[in-house]
């Protein structure tokens, strides 16, 4: 009986650190992915700004042309 219970404690400790394990990949593949995506954020913000200073030159560039 205790030889029983010995070995359901073996296998228990084991599947608890086999999902332990999954536990710590999921959060650093969580890590990982939300680092990624701030790099991607400021990636975008960074297009966003030269979108935007090209925008106001070409706006400019109108209202030239129009004061003409």
């Amino acid at each position: 009986m205790q030889a029983a219970f010995a070995v359901s404690d073996v296998r228990w400790s084991a599947d608890q650190a086999a999902q332990n394990a999954r536990v710590d990949r999921i959060e650093e593949g969580r890590t990982v992915g939300l680092r990624r995506l701030s790099a991607v954020e400021e990636a975008v913000k960074g297009q966003k700004d030269i979108l935007c200073d090209i925008n106001a030159k070409l706006d400019q560039a109108r209202m030239g042309r129009r004061a003409r």
